[in-house]
């Protein structure tokens, strides 16, 4: 059905047996009617299911003689829209190239458009996406097709219930080859760039984790920032 309801919007007439014909008037009843009557393309919707159900197999068979009757090349078109191994098709699909939809339905949808188009397939002036949307409202009950319910959000937006009023930005000089490992092993988050680190630690805890190695010089700047000087 996403399949029928993509191509209406593409601008194709769709018949199948889940919604009978989008995008014109529903006057074909019967399925073997719209095979040689009107059909331009027969899409087989290849699954492990339809490969061996006896219905689709008989559309399938009369699809292939009415390709051959009329010698009409690429008349069926099989979607694979599961796992289905290749060796596995139906001996009517041996020979077919499949458009796959295994590694994704845009994807698929994708291959099937370049190759209706390749082919010249019509469109319809008449199939669009209001025709899809009117369909929608006629035939699928909205209380049964949309299920109001709670469910989990997952999300890395995360709230920030409080912030530090003040940034502080260490400056010092030289280069000390292991401050990058000693800003990891902070109990706080320390950013390193260049010659500064920013923290939203003051110049004590900055001075009582590094430890006596460095030697250090406060110089107050502002209520909202502070530098201090760090010689080795």
């Amino acid at each position: 059905m996403w399949v029928a309801f993509q191509l209406v919007q593409a601008g194709y007439k769709v018949w199948t047996d889940l919604t009978g014909l989008l995008g014109g008037e529903d006057f074909w009843k019967q399925a073997e009617d719209v095979l040689r009557s009107t059909t331009t393309k027969c899409l087989f919707v290849l699954s492990r299911v339809s490969n061996s159900k006896e219905g689709p197999l008989q559309e399938l068979h009369v699809a292939k003689a009415i390709a051959r009757s009329k010698s009409l090349n690429d008349f069926v078109i099989p979607l694979r829209v599961d796992n289905l191994p290749h060796a596995s098709f139906n001996v009517e699909l041996g020979r077919l190239n499949a458009v796959d939809f295994e590694l994704g339905w845009s994807h698929g949808l994708s291959r099937l458009l370049e190759k209706l188009q390749r082919d010249s397939v019509p469109r319809s002036e008449s199939a669009s996406s209001s025709y899809v949307s009117q369909w929608w409202k006629q035939h699928i009950d909205s209380v049964r097709s949309v299920e109001l319910e709670e469910e989990e959000h997952t999300s890395n937006i995360l709230p920030i219930r409080s912030a530090p009023h003040t940034i502080y930005r260490h400056s010092f000089d030289g280069y000390d080859r292991g401050i990058d490992h000693k800003l990891a092993l902070l109990s706080f988050p320390a950013y390193r760039h260049r010659k500064t680190i920013v923290t939203f630690a003051d110049r004590d805890v900055v001075e009582s984790e590094l430890e006596s190695r460095i030697c250090v010089r406060w110089k107050h700047v502002s209520a909202a920032a502070g530098f201090f000087k760090l010689w080795h």
